[in-house]
């Protein structure tokens, strides 16, 4: 085990450096003197680093599984024991936030509470040897260390300077992380008006808080966190493929031929996750689709490790429903992608290990896990639902708004939200086969090779660079699924897989924006399906030829997979032009370079680093900034300022419609709310406005009227200071 494990090191060192031998230069602390020694160094130092961090929330998430495994399910797999670990305590953390328990102690005590738990349940030592394999194929864990490479070096770069297709890791730096920072300052997780997703679930986000928390306490621990949070992200990663790869080792028959197989097909299909590219992108940000797969890979082990005994049953429904449960908190979507098609599965599964076959008996069977489920999942959600209730009256605000009301927002702001994230108008029944075909099986995300080059865009920048290949995981799942069809012992599984994958393609189809990352949760049945297929071929073959033909198998999935994955982090650093290669030109007067949150000469990230990120930084301690549209660098702001998301009342909107177009009041308004300056994010309000909406009033035109007749006095590209305001910032950026 230990020579596995350090080879696996090894591995991941080498996909890692050859990495970022391709050009991926903004890692963090690749400039300290003391790693001068080049990037590849400052990676590992940030892995080593970052999980010295997270190793006190590591055991007692081990703590937390060990504690129900002991009492609700004795032999549940120690995957799905520490994804069932990271429930509890990523939920009681959430729970505690919500009534006021934010900072230093409330984090510190959960993490003892989850180490003497831990101490509680211990009977004696783990043998991970035996529980991730044993004689299995374990030796074929190496190559999981391909994939743990390349996370690692998009874990080390600074949130904002890497992932294109993710639009710089938007969504990151301004709410996954913002809202951290901002919860920590304010003492208490709620909503916020100026930030819708601030209403969500928020479980992972509660988690990156903790982490921050454990580091320091105050708001200003957030963004020295940010790369343990991406970090923290990474672990989720990596526990779906450690899950992934038991679910695969149950699937298989239980003769010991049959379990050797599957563990050797298990620990490839493991490899093949960790190198697939949207898990590469996303499981290296500070997101939360990593959790969402976790946990479903984990409800997949405990229903195919479903207890025997009855008097088991009962609670192992509860503890499923507990991580299906954290799988909608982690991301609502969740809800109709896993949990519902896997709490029916729960039920099948009841019904058809009834004793009896009286129809009527097996239906009541078939419903007691049901009642469970949604008993387990109600209370689980019900922080979530009595923030929003009490501070909005519509319980899962954003949504069912026509319902149960639009809580601070009026109609307008309402549709703009709709049309945003739901079926977008211009697709329909006839365009859905070429979106999936662009957005999933021939998207260079999921693995497809080759292809062509994509065309300029500048409205849609989730998109790689090449679109269109030759979609090599999805034609081994199909086989797997062929293969699985064919033998009796694995069509039960096998078709379940597939009603699973097509029930989250019609969700996608008809109640997403068809994004291609909302289906990286198919990645769950397809690897499974992969699973099937490679565990009853090697069980096929003799005894001396499956070992050899394992590792023959192995290189021939996994590096195919992992080269698009490399071409995928040469091509995603950010640019240092907009996607028309131009420079962004500000209408109201100057040339206006792209700012990119490149490499800093310090780890952790700190306001020294943050300085060169933003010229509001500039600014003497006692201003405050109005930033209008420019979103997507809030974390590196090191100065009091206001913003809202495009989808919340706009302040400068508001000002505009109560004081029509006197600029003068409309100045003094901002000067008597405590603004002394105004940052306009000139590009990314025209983005908006021509993709998911603005504030109508908050146009171009408009604001040049209140720069000239306001007398706003320009001290920055896109930085005005108001009448009043200090000089202290001229001249920065």
């Amino acid at each position: 085990m230990a020579t596995t494990g350090v080879a696996t090191l090894v591995i991941a060192a080498a996909a890692s450096w050859w990495a970022v031998q391709g050009g991926v230069w903004p890692i963090a602390m690749a400039t300290e003197p003391w790693f001068g020694v080049g990037k590849w160094a400052a990676v590992v130092a940030n892995a080593v680093i970052s999980w010295c961090w997270l190793a006190p929330a590591v055991l007692a998430v081990l703590g937390y599984g060990a504690a129900v495994r002991r009492w609700c399910w004795p032999r549940l797999p120690w995957s799905a024991t520490i994804a069932t670990g990271a429930a509890v305590w990523g939920w009681l953390g959430l729970t505690i936030a919500t009534l006021g328990g934010v900072g230093a102690g409330w984090s510190w005590g959960l993490v003892a509470v989850g180490w003497a738990a831990g101490v509680a349940a211990r009977r004696k030592p783990i043998d991970l040897r035996a529980r991730m394999g044993g004689r299995t194929g374990a030796g074929l864990t190496v190559w999981c260390g391909i994939g743990l490479g390349l996370l690692a070096v998009g874990a080390a770069c600074p949130p904002g300077s890497m992932w294109r297709v993710e639009a710089l890791g938007y969504d990151a730096l301004s709410y996954h992380l913002q809202l951290p920072r901002e919860w920590l300052a304010a003492g208490r997780l709620s909503g916020l008006d100026h930030n819708v997703y601030s209403h969500l679930p928020s479980l992972v986000e509660s988690m990156m808080m903790q982490v921050a928390a454990l580091r320091g306490g105050g708001a200003d621990g957030v963004l020295p966190s940010a790369i343990v949070a991406q970090w923290l992200h990474v672990g989720f990663a990596l526990l779906t493929a450690w899950c992934l790869g038991d679910a695969v080792r149950l699937m298989a028959p239980r003769d010991r031929r049959a379990q050797r197989s599957g563990g050797m097909a298990g620990t490839i299909v493991a490899a093949a996750w960790l190198v697939v590219p949207w898990v590469v992108v996303l499981g290296s940000l500070a997101y939360n689709e990593m959790a969402v797969t976790a946990f479903a890979a984990a409800a997949c082990v405990m229903l195919l490790a479903w207890p025997r005994r009855q008097a088991w049953r009962w609670l192992a429904i509860a503890v499923l429903g507990v991580v299906l449960a954290s799988a909608v908190l982690a991301k609502p979507t969740a809800g109709p992608m896993v949990a519902v098609p896997l709490g029916l599965a729960a039920m099948l599964i009841s019904a058809v290990a009834a004793s009896t076959g009286d129809v009527r008996r097996r239906l009541a069977t078939a419903l007691h896990p049901a009642a469970i489920l949604l008993v387990v999942g109600l209370l689980l959600l019900s922080p979530y639902f009595a923030r929003n209730a009490v501070q909005r009256g519509n319980p899962v605000f954003p949504f069912a708004g026509e319902l149960l009301g639009h809580g601070h927002w009026n109609a307008t702001l309402a549709d703009r939200w709709d049309r945003a994230h739901g079926l977008d108008p211009q697709d329909n029944p006839r365009s859905l086969g070429p979106a999936l075909w662009r957005q999933w099986l021939g998207n260079q995300g999921y693995g497809a090779f080759g292809g062509r080059p994509t065309p300029p865009e500048r409205d849609n920048v989730a998109r790689f660079t090449l679109e269109g290949g030759l979609p090599i995981f999805w034609l081994l799942a199909t086989a797997g699924a062929v293969i699985g069809l064919c033998l009796k012992r694995y069509r039960f599984a096998t078709i379940g897989c597939l009603v699973w994958m097509a029930w989250q393609l019609a969700f996608w189809a008809f109640a997403t924006h068809l994004q291609s990352r909302f289906l990286v949760v198919t990645l769950v049945p397809g690897s499974l399906l992969i699973g099937v297929g490679l565990s009853a071929l090697l069980r096929a073959l003799p005894d001396e030829r499956r070992g050899p033909a394992a590792w023959i198998a192995a290189a021939a999935i996994v590096l195919p997979i992992a080269t698009v994955a490399d071409q995928v982090i040469r091509s995603q650093p950010a640019p240092a032009i907009d996607a028309d290669g131009r420079l962004l030109r500000d209408p109201l007067g100057r040339v206006v370079p792209v700012p990119v949150a490149m490499a800093v000469d310090a780890w952790p990230l700190d306001a020294r680093a943050a300085d060169t990120m933003h010229p509001v930084n500039a600014l003497p301690p006692d201003t405050r900034t109005l930033v209008v549209a420019d979103n997507a660098r809030l974390l590196y702001l090191n100065r009091p300022f206001a913003y809202a998301t495009p989808f919340d009342p706009n302040p400068l909107g508001q000002l505009i419609r109560d004081h029509g177009p006197d600029a003068a009041d409309i100045t003094a308004a901002l000067r008597d709310a405590g603004l002394t300056h105004v940052y306009l994010g000139v590009s990314e309000l025209n983005r908006l406005h021509r993709t998911y909406g603005f504030d109508p009033d908050v146009t171009l035109d408009t604001l040049g009227r209140l720069v000239r007749e306001g007398r706003w006095r320009q001290v920055a590209p896109q930085l005005y200071a108001l009448p009043g305001a200090t000089d202290a910032g001229a001249g920065a950026g």
